[in-house]
Formats: C-alpha cells, structure tokens, sequence
C-alpha cells in the first residue's frame, strides 16, 4: 500500500471514530452518563392527613380520606362515611417507597399510550401535617412477569416510570367500595370463649389451660383451630347502606371473648322481610352488612356437636333462620 493510501485510510479511521463519539455525546448512547431517578416517591406516611383522588375523565367525583385518629373518614360530595383502613394502606404503602422498576419514556411521547393525559390521567394530591402537598399522576397498569405495574408521573416533570403495583384498583374504586365489611378480626389467641345461639343451639365454647372445653369435654383441638383462623379475617360480601333494623328479628348471635379488647365481639344476624339478612357486628358499628347464609354462615356459626371428637364436620347450611 503506498504512503497516499496509508494515509487516507487513518484519515477516515480518525473520522469515523470522531463521528462516533459525537453520535454517542449528542444522543446518550453512553450508558454511563445516563442516570435516571430510582424513587419517585418517598413519604413518611405516619405525617400523611389526608389524601384526595381526582378521577380522570368527568364521570366520577373526587374522593378526599382525612385521617380521624386511628380511622380515616371518606368525602365525596355530600357523602360521608368511614373507610376501611386496609384501602388506606393500599394507597399509603407504595407512596412509603415507591421505587422505579423502568423508565418508559417522557410525557409528550408516552403520555396517551400509558393514560396519563390531562383527560385520562387519575391524579392523588397527598397533604403532610406540615402543609405541604405531594401530587402523582397514575396513569395505565400493565402486567410484567413478576407482577403488576403501575405508570406514573410527577407533575412538572418529563419522565414516565412504571412501579410496582396496580395503584388503579384503588383509584377506580366507588365510594360504597371503600365501606368496611369486617365481621371479626383478631387474633385467636386472645380469645378465651364464644358463645353461640342461634335455632336448635345455644351453647359456649370456652378455652381452659390452652385447650377448648365444650361444656366438660374436650373439643376437636385440629377443628377449632383451624375454624378460629378462619373466623379470625372473616367478611361481608357486601354493605347494605340505607339498610334498617327496625322491627326486624335477631334470629342468631355469636358473642367472643377476647381478652385484648375492653368489651367482647358481638356479631347479630338479622331476618328481612324478604327472607334474606342482616349482619351487625360491634367491630364495625357504622356499617349493616348483607349476610349470605349459603357461603358465609359455615364460617361464623357451627352446630355444637360439630366440635366433639371424632364427630363428622358439619355447617348449618339451614339453621332453621
């Protein structure tokens, strides 16, 4: 190769490596000065007062959560009602430490793809006891192969990001979803005896030295254990708001003992006139609850030969209520 051609040739090696790193400075193609946020949100949520969702779109009214104490207490228009606190973890939880799992572009190019225009976009405006406000735009959720993403927004800035979690499930809910359903909750180990009553039946099952007595005999420890950590986390299927007592039959009881708590659970079912029920429970005094006999009535009420070594489980499908 002559000197000419040697030469010509480096000149466009040099070129070519020059335009390299000018393509890469100019555009970011080197990773390494790319750096993107890893949390978009890091809240004390002890200082959180309250919350307000504003829905996208112009079908829904905005909900605000204000923290009552130990209880929170939804608005909503002329609405008033206190929430179940385990939604409230739902949405105080991830703003705790709500890390970034991707970076998936900037507003003016991904903001209709993952919902997060002004028409599409849910947005939470979180209020700290000292006054100042944090507001997050929740747009689409997608599904990953480790679980669901939520797509997100500050306000004011550029980036996209997708984090864990499906923040729509709580910003979509109405305002009845976020009415409590609980019929007991506790820990069973704090409790020393319950006392049933309902037709054919009325009986107490009470623990002694560790062990649950019916009457003198010794119960079916596998049995009860297993109904107590049912019973434990036990629900309504629905709320029944506008619903009454008045007049209305107690037609069944379950009073539980427990020693953690000032007064005892008192759970009352109810008879309507169009032969469905009513549940009241002192765990949840605001809220009357629809009771299915069917499905939720073997996990509350069980016939006291049910517990007796050796007996065949049974539920009382038709108590006779």
């Amino acid at each position: 190769m002559s000197s000419s051609a040697r030469t010509k040739a480096l000149v466009i090696v040099v070129v070519t490596l020059l335009l390299l790193w000018f393509i890469g400075d100019r555009y970011g193609m080197r990773s390494k000065d790319r750096t993107y946020r890893e949390v978009v949100l890091s809240l004390d949520t002890a200082k959180v007062k309250a919350f307000t969702i504003e829905p996208g779109g112009t079908l829904r009214a905005d909900v605000r959560v204000v923290r009552e104490g130990s209880l929170w207490r939804l608005y909503c228009k002329s609405d008033t009602l206190r929430v179940d606190n385990k939604y409230v973890l739902d949405v105080l939880v991830p703003l705790a430490d709500m890390r970034v799992k991707r970076q998936v572009g900037t507003m003016d190019l991904v903001k209709d793809r993952y919902e997060l225009s002004d028409t599409l976009a849910d947005r939470m405006v979180v209020e700290l006891n000292d006054g100042s406000k944090q507001e997050l735009l929740i747009g689409k959720s997608t599904f990953s192969p480790k679980g669901p993403w939520s797509h997100v927004n500050v306000p004011g800035e550029r980036e996209v990001f997708a984090v864990d979690g499906k923040l729509s499930m709580v910003t979509e809910m109405k305002v009845e979803d976020w009415r409590p359903r609980t019929v007991v909750n506790g820990d069973p180990k704090n409790w020393t005896r319950l006392h049933y009553r309902f037709p054919g039946n009325d009986y107490v099952l009470q623990r002694s030295n560790g062990i649950w007595m019916l009457d003198s005999v010794h119960s079916d420890t596998a049995r009860v254990a297993g109904y107590l950590s049912s019973l434990a986390r036990s629900e309504a299927h629905s709320a029944a708001p506008g619903a009454s007592l008045d007049s209305l039959p107690e037609v069944a009881t379950l009073t539980i003992t427990d020693v953690s708590r000032p007064s005892p659970i008192v759970v009352s079912i109810y008879a309507t006139r169009d032969a469905r029920f009513l549940l009241h429970s002192t765990l949840n005094p605001d809220n009357l609850l629809w009771f299915d006999a069917e499905r939720e009535l073997p996990r509350l009420l069980r016939p006291r030969g049910n517990w007796l070594p050796g007996a065949t489980p049974t539920s009382p499908l038709n108590p006779g209520i």
